[in-house]
């Protein structure tokens, strides 16, 4: 919820400053984009271990996956029991560039 609250006051701050009252699919692109350069960067590494979590639903049990976990790359949900996903804002990204792709 967190992030979704940043990224529509991110398209609405960008909107103001084009002087419209409306936010539009743009201002909303613009959002997204600032927040996955945000996020930092990925090798190719990262993105296989973000696959493997996409695909299965655990993080597993190595170093690079407790700092993707750490750095939020991971998002952790409890649904009855917890289970994990890439953060939505680079799953695209990891469906298309990952190993398993």
């Amino acid at each position: 919820m967190r992030d979704f609250l940043g990224l529509l006051s991110s398209a609405c701050k960008h909107a103001l400053q084009e002087a419209r009252e409306a936010v539009s699919m743009s201002d909303l692109e613009l959002a997204i984009k600032a927040q996955r350069l945000e996020m930092g960067y990925l090798d190719q590494g990262d993105v296989n271990t973000l696959r493997r979590v996409l695909d299965k639903g655990i993080v597993p049990s190595t170093e690079s996956a407790d700092t993707l976990l750490f750095e939020n790359f991971i998002a952790c949900y409890p649904n009855g029991h917890v289970w994990f996903r890439p953060h939505e804002l680079i799953v695209d990204f990891v469906q298309a560039h990952s190993a398993q792709a």
